[in-house]
């Protein structure tokens, strides 16, 4: 419970420098699945891992696969939101 504690008051900290770091978030959600925080490892999970994954296909010409998963997404956030527009405006121009 220590380490979860610890590791958290580290997210909260860097919390607004870590938001396009993948290997410091991978981390994060590292720590907080073995210390048993489904919760905020799904969270983290959802709002970094899945932003890269969004400007990855958007970014390479792809962007139907940037929008079919979208209807998966419980509560997008405005990164992922804006993400969307850039994937629809570039299925427009294809």
């Amino acid at each position: 419970m220590e380490d979860l504690q610890r590791g958290s008051t580290i997210h909260r900290l860097i919390s607004s420098c870590i938001k396009d770091d993948y290997y410091i978030s991978a981390s994060l959600i590292h720590l907080y699945m073995q210390c048993g925080d489904i919760t905020n490892a799904q969270l983290l999970f959802d709002t970094t891992i899945t932003k890269k994954h969004y400007q990855c296909y958007v970014k390479n010409n792809q962007p139907n696969k940037a929008i079919d998963p979208f209807n998966e997404i419980k509560n997008p956030n405005e990164i992922i939101i804006n993400l969307l527009f850039n994937a629809c405006s570039q299925q427009k121009n294809h």
